[in-house]
C-alpha cells in the first residue's frame, strides 16, 4: 500500500460539532446520521493523499460536490480515477467521496482501473470507534486503517435511514431525485447506477450483504433484472435476524449463510470474491453490505458479548437520569456488534494485502445512519 498523509477534509459549515452523533453544537436534539471518511491515497505521479483535489473541501450539503452527483460520475472515464486509496468513510455517503475525486477527469489505460471495494455497516455512529475517541469500544482494525486514511468528518446524509441513503449511493442522487424517500420503496429498475456504470467501464459487478432498495418484501426473493447492474449475487433485501438469516443468489432458493453471524459468512464469501480476481485482467467493484450494529443489540457472538460489562461502560454526558443502566446494557451489546464487525474488516484488509489488491483499490466504508444510543433520551434512529 501507499500512504499519505491524515488529512481532516470536507468540513460542513452547519453549526452542528462533527462528534457529536444525533446532536448539535448546543447539545439538543439534531440531526440523526453524521458521517466521517478516511482514505489512504496515492495519486498517479507519486503525490501524496495530502494533495488530493482542492474541492474535496468543497461545501456539502446545500452545494457544491453534492449538485454534482447524479451526472459526472456516470460518465466511464470520469470515475474516480485520480488515486488508488484505502478509505473509510465513517457516517458518510461514499458517493460525495467519489464526487469528490473525479472533479479532475483523468482518462486511464484498462490496467490503471483501480478495484473499488465498498463496506456499508446499518446504524453504526460516528464516535463508536476507538480512533474517534469512544473511550469504550475495541475497533483495532478501523483504527489502524484510520491511521493511515483521510476522514471526511463533517458531511450529513440528506436522508438518513436505510432505503434513501442506499439509493443515494447507488445512483448519486437525492432521494427526491430517486423516489426513495423511506424505507422499503423499491428503487426504479431503470435507474443509472454505480455498478451499471462501472460494468460497461469493464468492470465485474459483486454485491453481498443487505440490499432494502427492492421494497417487495423484506424477505422475497429479488430476479437478476432487478440487480441494479450487480453479477455476483448473494443477498438478502432487509434482516436484522443475525445469527438465522439466509440469502438468495439469481434463483429463488433460499440460503443460509454458514456461521453463527452473518457478517461473518457474508464477510468470507467477499474475500473469497477477492481472491478468485487475484489473477483476473478485469477490475471489480464489490459491496459487502452487512446488518449490524443495528439492533437486536444483545444477538453479537459470545466472545464479543464477554468483552463488555455494562457496569464499567463510560457514559456520554447526555444521557439523562434514570436512564443510565438500560442505556449501559444497549451499549455493551451495540459494541459487541461494532467488534465483531471491525474483526471482519480485518478479514477483508487480510485478502487485500494477501492478494496483491491493496497497492490498486479503492476501499470505502459507511454506514447508512446512526443510533442515538440514549443520547438526550433518544433511541436508535
Amino acid at each position: 500500500m501507499r500512504g499519505g498523509n491524515l488529512r481532516d477534509r470536507g468540513r460542513v459549515q452547519n453549526g452542528i460539532d462533527p462528534v457529536m452523533v444525533g446532536e448539535n453544537s448546543r447539545g439538543s436534539p439534531g440531526p440523526p446520521a453524521r458521517f466521517g471518511a478516511v482514505a489512504r491515497s496515492t495519486l498517479p505521479g507519486g503525490a501524496s493523499g495530502s494533495e488530493l483535489p482542492a474541492n474535496l473541501d468543497a461545501t456539502w450539503p446545500g452545494g457544491g460536490l453534492t449538485a454534482g452527483l447524479a451526472r459526472p460520475w456516470m460518465s466511464p472515464l470520469n470515475f474516480p480515477t485520480v488515486c488508488r486509496a484505502w478509505a473509510v468513510p465513517l457516517r458518510f455517503i461514499p458517493l460525495v467521496w467519489f464526487g469528490a475525486m473525479i472533479g479532475a477527469p483523468i482518462a486511464f489505460s484498462a490496467a490503471a482501473k483501480p478495484n473499488i471495494v465498498v463496506v456499508l455497516a446499518d446504524q453504526w455512529r460516528a464516535q463508536a470507534f476507538g480512533f474517534a475517541g469512544d473511550p469504550n469500544v475495541k475497533t483495532p482494525h478501523f483504527d489502524r486503517l484510520a491511521g493511515e486514511s483521510v476522514r471526511l468528518v463533517n458531511a450529513v446524509s440528506g436522508l438518513p435511514v436505510c432505503s434513501p441513503m442506499r439509493a443515494s449511493l447507488l445512483t448519486g442522487q437525492r432521494p427526491l431525485t430517486h423516489g426513495v424517500f423511506l424505507n422499503d420503496v423499491q428503487l426504479n429498475t431503470n435507474a443509472v447506477t454505480i455498478a451499471k456504470v462501472l460494468k460497461a467501464a469493464g468492470y465485474d459487478t459483486a454485491m453481498i450483504g443487505k440490499w432494502h432498495i427492492d421494497g417487495r418484501g423484506r424477505s422475497s426473493y429479488i430476479p437478476p433484472e432487478r440487480h441494479q447492474g450487480f453479477d455476483y449475487w448473494k443477498v438478502l433485501e432487509c434482516t436484522h435476524n443475525y445469527t438465522n438469516s439466509f440469502y438468495y443468489t439469481d434463483d429463488p432458493v433460499r440460503q443460509t449463510w454458514a456461521d453463527e453471524y452473518d457478517a461473518i459468512s457474508q464477510t468470507r464469501d467477499a474475500g473469497n470474491y477477492i481472491r478468485s480476481h487475484a489473477n483476473s485482467p478485469r477490475p471489480y467493484v464489490l459491496f459487502l453490505a452487512w446488518g449490524p450494529p443495528h439492533d437486536p443489540y444483545f444477538s453479537a457472538p459470545e466472545r464479543y458479548r464477554a468483552l463488555y460489562n455494562p457496569a464499567g461502560l463510560v457514559l456520554r454526558p447526555n444521557i439523562p437520569a434514570g436512564l443510565e443502566g438500560e442505556v449501559r446494557k444497549m451499549m455493551a451489546g451495540y459494541y459487541a456488534h461494532c467488534t465483531a464487525l471491525d474483526d471482519c474488516m480485518g478479514e477483508l484488509l487480510k485478502a487485500l494485502g494477501e492478494t496483491g489488491a491493496a497497492e490498486n483499490t479503492v476501499l470505502l466504508f459507511s454506514a447508512d445512519h446512526g443510533d442515538m444510543l440514549g443520547s438526550q433520551g433518544q433511541f436508535k434512529k
